[in-house]
């Protein structure tokens, strides 16, 4: 489960473990904001929130940086506890297919190696950063 506990220090916890705190002051802002206002908010409103006193295009930028470095940051970890309870329901499950038909037991298994799959898709799909340019000869 996620917890993100506003009141003193923001801190983001998986499943009862602290997360490293988001090197992002922007980052870390953003995340107590939009906990504190759950729901949807379209774009230029938030980006109107953080960046009041910039061009609409620039505030829209600056969010859709700002977003990037919560999902590299909280992705992760959140995708590895995720992956670690999903194992082990993978296996307590696999192991317990003794009841259930030839059809039902592939199935079920099929079912939970997809769950556990997920993490991994959903970190394979985060942006990547850049490599960083080698400064020219001189």
């Amino acid at each position: 489960m996620l917890r993100i506990l506003l009141l003193g220090e923001l801190t983001v916890e998986v499943d009862g473990r602290r997360l490293e705190p988001i090197a992002s002051n922007r980052a870390r802002s953003l995340l107590a904001w939009l906990a504190f206002h759950p729901g949807l908010h379209p774009r230029t409103r938030v980006a109107g929130v953080f960046w009041p006193d910039v061009l609409e295009s620039s505030g829209r930028a600056s969010l859709r940086t700002t977003l990037a470095t919560l999902r590299r940051e909280l992705v992760v970890p959140v995708c590895v506890a995720w992956s670690l309870a999903a194992l082990l329901h993978f296996i307590f499950h696999v192991t317990h297919l003794d009841g259930f038909g030839t059809g039902d037991a592939i199935a079920q298994t099929a079912g939970l190696a997809i769950v556990l799959i997920l993490p991994s898709i959903a970190v394979a799909a985060l942006p990547r950063r850049p490599a960083p340019r080698a400064a020219p000869p001189r």
